[in-house]
C-alpha cells in the first residue's frame, strides 16, 4: 500500500512555503517599486532637461534680474516640442503628468537649476512674491532729466549729477552713493561716501605711476575687499572692467576724456573714480567744455573739498581731485584720499527712498 503525506508533513511544508514567501514577496514589491521610482526619476530629469533646453532658447522668457524663478510647463514644451505630444505617465501612480518645471537662478555658482514640481505653473506663481530689482526701483523713483540735479540718461547710462541728488544707499551699515546704472546689464555702479587717505606708491623706487602698480590697487582688493561681509561679495561684480586710459590732451573737453578713458583698462573686484565719471557727475558748463578749466568747481556731489585719488594715470603722472574740487595730475603721487567704488550685480533689491535721511538699503 502506498502512504500519503502525514497531515504534520504537510502543515510543515505550507510552513516553508509560507516563509519563502514572507521573504521573496516584500523583496520583489520592494525591486518593482524600486524600479517604478527609477523610472520616474528618469522621466523627471528629462523633463527637466527639456526645460533647460527651452531656457537656453528663450533667455527672454526667463527673470533678467535673476531674482524671480520662472515657470514652464510640460504641455508648454510639448507645444514647441521639447517633449513628445502625448499623455505622459507617473511609472509610480500611473497618472497624467501635467505639472511645472521651476527654473531658479543659483547666484552664487552662477547657473540656474531646473525642479520639476506637480503643481500647474498658475498656482506656483501664486504662491511665491515677486521681487523688484534694485535697478528698476531705482528708476521707479527717479524721473530721468535734461537740467537741474538728478538722474540723466547718457553714455547707455543713467547718471547722478549735481551737488544734491537724491543717490544714498547703505551697504552692510556703509553709506554710498550711486553713480550709474547701466541700461545694458543692469548693474550698479557705487562710491562709498567717505575715504581713506593712504599713499599712492608706498614703493618709492617704482617708477610706474599706474593704478594696476599702485599701493591703492592693492590696498582695495586686499585690505578693503576683506571687510567686506561674505554675503554682499556674491553680490558684487568679480573683476569688473575699470577704464584706466588718459593721454597728453590738446582739448580737454568732456567727449575727449570719453574716448581716451577706454582705451586701456584693467579688471579688478574694486576701482576708484575716473576722470570721466568725476567730470560728468558736475552740472558746471566749463567742465563739459575743459575738465581743466580753472572755473570747472562745484556743483559736483563727488567734490569732498580734500585731494582725492581719481582711477586714470600712465607710467608718468596720476590724477586726482584737488581741495577745490578740480581735476589736476602729479608726476609724485603721494597722499590723498581714496573712495572705493564697485559694481553690483542685477539681481540685488532695495528698500529706503535714496535721500540722505532715508536711503537706499541694499538687501544682502
Amino acid at each position: 500500500m502506498k502512504k500519503g503525506f502525514t497531515l504534520i508533513e504537510v502543515l510543515a511544508t505550507f510552513s516553508v512555503i509560507l516563509i519563502l514567501m514572507m521573504i521573496i514577496v516584500p523583496v520583489v514589491v520592494s525591486q518593482l517599486k524600486k524600479s517604478k521610482e527609477t523610472a520616474l526619476t528618469t522621466q523627471i530629469s528629462l523633463i527637466e532637461k527639456a526645460a533647460s533646453n527651452y531656457a537656453i532658447e528663450h533667455p527672454e522668457n526667463l527673470d533678467e534680474y535673476n531674482l524671480n524663478d520662472s515657470y514652464v510647463s510640460i504641455a508648454e514644451l510639448q507645444s514647441l516640442k521639447y517633449l513628445e505630444k502625448g499623455t505622459i505617465k507617473n511609472p509610480v501612480t500611473r497618472k497624467a503628468m501635467n505639472g511645472c518645471v521651476v527654473i531658479s537662478y543659483d547666484s552664487e555658482k552662477s547657473l540656474y537649476n531646473y525642479t520639476y514640481k506637480e503643481e500647474t505653473c498658475d498656482s506656483l506663481k501664486l504662491s511665491t512674491t515677486s521681487l523688484v530689482s534694485a535697478y528698476e526701483q531705482i528708476l521707479e523713483k527717479n524721473d530721468v532729466i535734461t537740467s537741474g540735479v538728478g538722474l540723466y540718461e547718457m553714455d547707455n547710462e543713467y547718471v547722478y549729477r549735481g551737488l544734491t541728488p537724491n543717490n544714498y544707499i547703505t551697504v552692510d551699515n556703509t553709506l554710498y552713493r550711486i553713480l550709474s546704472l547701466n541700461k545694458e546689464n543692469k548693474t550698479i555702479k557705487i562710491i562709498k561716501d567717505s575715504g581713506d587717505t593712504k599713499v599712492w606708491q608706498e614703493d618709492s623706487k617704482v617708477k610706474d605711476n599706474s593704478f594696476r602698480v599702485s599701493s591703492v590697487y592693492t590696498y582695495l582688493n586686499t585690505n578693503f575687499y576683506q571687510t567686506l561681509s561674505e554675503n554682499l561679495k556674491k553680490h558684487i561684480v568679480d573683476n569688473a572692467t575699470w577704464d584706466t586710459g588718459i593721454g597728453d590732451f590738446k582739448e580737454a573737453s568732456y567727449q575727449a576724456i570719453k574716448s581716451v578713458s577706454s582705451l586701456s583698462n584693467i579688471n579688478a573686484n574694486i576701482g576708484l573714480l575716473s576722470v570721466y565719471e568725476y567730470t560728468r557727475a558736475s552740472l558746471n558748463e566749463s567742465c563739459q567744455k575743459d575738465f581743466l578749466d580753472s572755473n570747472c568747481t562745484g556743483k559736483n556731489y563727488l567734490s569732498k573739498g580734500k585731494k582725492i585719488w581719481l582711477l586714470n594715470s600712465d607710467e608718468t603722472k596720476t590724477w586726482f581731485v584737488n581741495e577745490e574740487g578740480k581735476v589736476a595730475e602729479t608726476t609724485s603721487p603721494n597722499t590723498a584720499a581714496i573712495y572705493p567704488v564697485f559694481v553690483l550685480k542685477p539681481n540685488v533689491t532695495v528698500t529706503g527712498e535714496g535721500t540722505k535721511d532715508t536711503p537706499y538699503i541694499l538687501n544682502v
